[in-house]
């Protein structure tokens, strides 16, 4: 299974990371979705964090919520999201 296609290449999301992953754990499919499920769930709260650190203008807590969405922003292949929070995190 690939979740890549013939469609132009988004510049914010590498598909091949959860085709890796797909072929890393044949037997186990079901992963990516989950993955993908728990960041739609976690990123509004990980946003708020970030959003609430940069309006307390505190700079240690704008960089442990820039990386957690960096973190998370990986695990799926948002990589140009991952490059942004890059300076950050």
């Amino acid at each position: 299974m690939t979740l890549s296609s013939n469609r132009e290449p988004s510049p914010h999301l590498d598909p091949s990371v959860l085709d890796d992953m797909c072929r890393q754990m044949p037997d186990r499919l079901d992963i990516p979705g989950r993955i993908i499920h728990s960041f739609l769930h976690a990123s509004p709260g990980l946003l708020a964090a970030l959003q609430a650190a940069v309006h307390a203008r505190d700079p240690q807590s704008v960089r442990q919520a820039a990386h957690a969405m960096k973190s998370s922003n990986a695990q799926i292949g948002a990589m140009g999201d991952h490059g942004l929070g890059g300076g950050l995190g």
